[in-house]
């Protein structure tokens, strides 16, 4: 019911009212919108693969900003 009223909006009352069945995929729907969320989060918050050692790193702190 927590996930119905904080991420689906709705008051308690409605959460508690609704039919199972449809309580159950609205907690469904809920969680494949969360799980894409984190997942394009994840995809963005991931560092570049190193370089090739010879070669100086452009995300040294020195190399930000310029």
């Amino acid at each position: 019911m927590f996930i119905c009223v904080y991420y689906g909006h709705l008051s308690l009352v409605d959460a508690y009212n609704m039919p199972i069945h449809r309580r159950k995929w609205w907690i469904k729907r809920i969680n494949e919108v969360i799980e894409k969320q984190n997942q394009q989060q994840n995809e963005v918050a991931r560092m570049p693969a190193p370089q090739d050692p010879n070669q100086p790193n452009p995300m040294r702190a020195r190399n930000v900003g310029r």
